[in-house]
């Protein structure tokens, strides 16, 4: 991993209910992003966060991609193009 400045994801469209700003490791990349507490996984703390997917030339965002993340900053996308008609909270 290079040692840079974050990607920023800390836009509204990012945001999830009960998540707060923290750093996760998304495609190897040291992302600032909201994350969501989900739960516990044979006792491993898992969190969520969300990605998404904007229009062609436009800030519209159609559809959301959704990562688990792990206590190490890991990340591993479990859902994607979810239709962004229903509600996440």
């Amino acid at each position: 991993m290079e040692n840079k400045n974050p990607v920023d994801n800390t836009s509204e469209a990012y945001q999830l209910a009960d998540s707060k700003i923290g750093y996760v490791l998304k495609e190897g990349i040291l992302t600032k992003t909201f994350i969501a507490p989900v739960g516990m996984i044979a006792g491993i703390g898992v969190d969520m966060i969300k990605t998404p997917n904007f229009a062609p030339n436009s800030t519209e965002v159609v559809s959301n991609n959704f990562s688990a993340v792990f206590s190490n900053g890991t990340t591993v996308q479990i859902l994607s193009d979810a239709n962004t008609s229903y509600s996440e909270e």
